[in-house]
């Protein structure tokens, strides 16, 4: 099966472990990135991007408030679509809405959506 990069923000952690557990359980690998003192981020994600098949990033409030999500998530978009190795990029938007942003029903039959 398919080798997963997973992009996320540890405010998600719980999510993530749960979408991992059920991608492997699938059959598919979960790729990480080396984060450990002394080694170089960007090499880091570089590497797992290059290993993996397809990059999940999973998009919330939470991770768009980091820097380093959105230095990554740049690094991934751009490796995912000019790489000639043609990763699948999958952005996932999570617990980004709250029902007071959806569409009132009276807007969308008035025409509005």
């Amino acid at each position: 099966m398919a080798k997963i990069y997973i992009l996320h923000s540890k405010e998600n952690n719980s999510f993530v472990r749960s979408l991992m557990r059920n991608l492997v359980n699938n059959g598919h690998e979960i790729i990480l990135s080396d984060f450990e003192v002394g080694h170089d981020i960007n090499m880091s994600i570089k590497k797992a991007m290059q290993s993996a098949d397809i990059h999940i990033a999973l998009i919330s409030n939470k991770s768009l408030n980091s820097n380093y999500f959105i230095n990554e998530l740049s690094q991934i978009r751009n490796y995912s679509v000019h790489s000639n190795l043609r990763k699948l990029f999958i952005p996932v938007f999570f617990q980004i809405f709250h029902s007071k942003h959806y569409p009132t029903q009276s807007k969308i039959s008035e025409g509005y959506l």
